[in-house]
């Protein structure tokens, strides 16, 4: 025994194609009977007319079968959405790794900013508490002592080849 057929694939498609030229054709016949009419019945029958087209080009596009119903439009949505969450998601999550990245890299820069501002207060308190100035020795001939360090000669302009 066959299987029986769905509703939707009962609709003939040249019968709702009938239908709705045939609510375009009444139109215009309804309105030019309103434009000429002049007493009650003539109006009323236009009025039909226009009723009835406008039911007939409705009735079939509601009942027009657009393929699978849609569910196929639907579902491609969704998997569209779903790739754009994905992809979302990995940019977020490529923001926050190179926001982590930054935020490493100026608090070692902070760090060093810390230990080079040490460092100079060490050595703003060395020199205060020296009382003789330094005796700058050329490189080579005096150790350096505890927190002194060794200092060459400074070229003159003149000695800086080019």
């Amino acid at each position: 025994m066959p299987a029986p057929v769905a509703a939707t694939d009962r609709r003939d498609p040249r019968l709702l194609s009938v239908l709705f030229w045939i609510g375009v054709a009444l139109a215009p016949v309804a309105a030019l009977i309103l434009l000429v009419a002049d007493g009650n019945g003539p109006l009323r029958f236009a009025a039909v007319l226009a009723i009835l087209a406008v039911v007939l080009i409705g009735l079939s596009i509601a009942l027009r079968a657009d393929g699978d119903g849609g569910h196929g439009e639907a579902e491609e949505l969704r998997d569209e959405i779903d790739q754009l969450r994905r992809e979302l998601r990995g940019e977020i999550v490529a923001a926050a790794q190179r926001g982590n990245q930054a935020l490493d890299v100026s608090q070692r820069a902070q760090e060093q900013v810390g230990a080079l501002r040490r460092r100079l207060d060490a050595a703003a308190a060395g020199i205060a508490a020296d009382p003789e100035p330094p005796v700058v020795q050329p490189a080579g001939t005096q150790p350096a002592g505890a927190g002194r360090a060794r200092v060459a000669p400074a070229e003159t302009y003149a000695d800086a080849g080019p």
